[in-house]
């Protein structure tokens, strides 16, 4: 069987009272067991906060230490009780398209669009998309400028411009006597590229997107 034991200890300071609490958790078939894990733990955290508020002043004249304890602290009350397991909760996070998925959708949008040209695409290499922004016509933000005056400015947007297929060949340093150099980067080669017909186009009137 599970167990939560828990300690606890009070002491006031500025007129207020402060609660200090300790929990643990345990499993035995004994509660014996438990409650002496609880007096273990309400023991320790007494120990614990009595070093805490124990106040030490310097004496200058005495040159001696005055060690002053918590007088208002009280003593640790142990309890045990048996642990009770939350119950689970469906919860199901609200979906909303991210970058993957529109990514995926771009590419499936173009081959169908080189499936009705009829464009061939490679069967190997990589697929890339070409990011681009838009400002947008009906969303705003606000900001706040130097002179302390707000303003509204066009939201930019994300958009996928273009789907390439291809691949990235290696590109060297060219040395003085024409002699291939050492590796710098690799480029990307698009031997494909599918344009997304009005990726910039912006509706005149806000559109309420429900993902739910």
């Amino acid at each position: 069987m599970r167990y939560l034991v828990t300690a606890e200890c009070s002491h006031t300071e500025s007129g207020k009272t402060l609660t200090h609490r300790a929990y643990a958790t345990m499993e035995t078939q004994y509660p014996e067991y438990a409650q002496a894990r609880a007096d273990a733990l309400a023991f320790e955290l007494g120990r614990t906060k009595a070093k805490e508020l124990t106040r030490q002043t310097y004496d200058r004249e005495t040159k001696r230490w005055t060690v002053t304890p918590c007088e208002t602290l009280t003593s640790c009350v142990a309890r045990v009780e048996k642990y009770k397991l939350r119950k689970l909760r469906a919860h199901v996070a609200v979906w909303k398209p991210s970058d993957a998925f529109y990514r995926q959708q771009a590419i499936e949008y173009a081959r169908w669009l080189a499936a009705r040209d009829g464009v061939a695409l490679p069967g190997r290499g990589e697929i890339r998309v070409d990011w681009s922004a838009v400002e947008s016509k009906t969303r705003k933000h606000k900001r706040t400028g130097w002179d302390g005056v707000t303003r509204e400015f066009p939201t930019m947007e994300r958009r996928i411009r273009s789907v390439s297929w291809g691949w990235e060949e290696p590109r060297y340093f060219q040395r003085k006597d024409g002699r291939q150099g050492a590796w710098l980067h690799n480029e990307f080669v698009a031997a494909v590229t599918i344009e997304i017909p009005n990726w910039d186009w912006q509706p005149d009137e806000p559109v309420e997107e429900n993902y739910g």
